[in-house]
């Protein structure tokens, strides 16, 4: 049980974490020489 709760948080926090990543690196690709 613990198992599939840590892998439910994973995969959720795996998106969560790529979608950010992309919205950081999209804002620091267009004003990250300011």
């Amino acid at each position: 049980m613990e198992k599939s709760i840590f892998s439910l948080i994973f995969k959720t926090w795996s998106q969560a974490s790529m979608g950010t990543v992309a919205v950081a690196s999209h804002h620091s690709l267009r004003g990250g020489h300011r």
